[in-house]
């Protein structure tokens, strides 16, 4: 594999931010990844699926917080949980993050001050004694013959779905 010339490397830095994220993650990012990561094929798939569409023709200096929150709220509408979400918030936050390193933009505070991204439902909520033993004589009356002693010794243990 060919290196590429020092100077062509010092004239993107000139561009100071004007490459589009498109051109900076095919020429930049997925030669960079491609000589340490064994799963670069899932971030370019990860990429053109979901963050090319909403952020592709926008270069590294004009993304916005603004705009990773619309970007959250699109991926949300499309259906997506929200742990996939940050699963692809990831992706652009490391391509941001090398970016910075390598003195393409300024700062990646962009993609670092979206809000925030709730992950699963934070309420806990504990069994009655009256849930409780109703759901003991339940698993007794089932037809596998220990599923009622799992579940006492997990009600014992305060084991918890999760």
């Amino acid at each position: 594999m060919a290196h590429e010339p020092r100077y062509a490397i010092q004239s993107e830095r000139a561009l100071n931010g004007a490459l589009s994220l498109t051109r900076y993650f095919i020429e930049l990012y997925l030669p960079y990844i491609r000589s340490y990561k064994k799963t670069f094929d899932h971030d370019r798939y990860t990429y053109f699926k979901n963050l090319d569409p909403f952020f592709g023709s926008f270069t590294l200096n004009e993304i916005s917080a603004r705009d990773v929150d619309r970007w959250i709220a699109e991926q949300s509408a499309l259906g997506y949980a929200n742990s996939t979400i940050i699963k692809h918030l990831v992706l652009l936050k490391r391509m941001m993050r090398v970016a910075v390193r390598w003195e393409l933009i300024a700062n990646d505070n962009a993609v670092n001050n979206h809000r925030k991204i709730r992950l699963g439902d934070l309420r806990q909520r504990f069994l009655t004694p009256e849930e409780i033993t109703a759901l003991i004589s339940e698993c007794y009356k089932s037809h596998h013959p220990f599923l009622g002693y799992v579940v006492e010794l997990l009600i014992l243990t305060g084991a918890r779905c999760g």
